[in-house]
């Protein structure tokens, strides 16, 4: 698991990059050197392909590569202690080029019991199973 997933860092170019909510104990996580940057990758069955992540020390990158009929998700999350942020900030895109726009949704990431709303019924279903995925294995936001 841990060579296949340094291999898709090298091949994305991501090992470069600094930290998030892993460790070097983490079996789902490889760490670049002794920075705090992780490369994770989390399989669920029956969620997909997985969530891929990249977690450091201010933002945590997300990708979910979904099941069929859903939309590819993508979630940028930056910690509360990032300089320039008042608090925590959530972004989740659609491969349809939408995004969630509904903030008290947001807000809630992962604990929410409806779709977003205002977006497409694709994009809501992709959420909810996105947010599925996340829970799953509980993959944290916050270093």
């Amino acid at each position: 698991m841990r060579r296949a997933a340094a291999a898709l860092a090298l091949a994305l170019g991501l090992l470069a990059l600094s930290p998030a909510r892993a460790s070097a104990e983490d079996p789902h996580c490889i760490q670049h050197g002794t920075k705090h940057a992780y490369l994770c990758y989390y399989h669920q069955p029956g969620t997909g392909g997985g969530v891929y992540a990249t977690l450091l020390l201010f933002e945590n990158w997300y990708y979910w590569h979904p099941l069929s009929g859903d939309l590819v998700v993508d979630e940028t999350y930056v910690h509360s202690s990032a300089p320039g942020y008042a608090g925590a900030h959530r972004m989740i895109h659609f491969s349809d080029l939408g995004q969630v726009t509904d903030q008290a949704w947001l807000a809630n990431f992962p604990h929410n019991t409806g779709p977003p709303a205002g977006s497409t019924p694709a994009e809501q279903r992709s959420a909810m199973d996105f947010q599925y995925a996340m829970n799953a294995d509980q993959i944290g936001h916050s270093f």
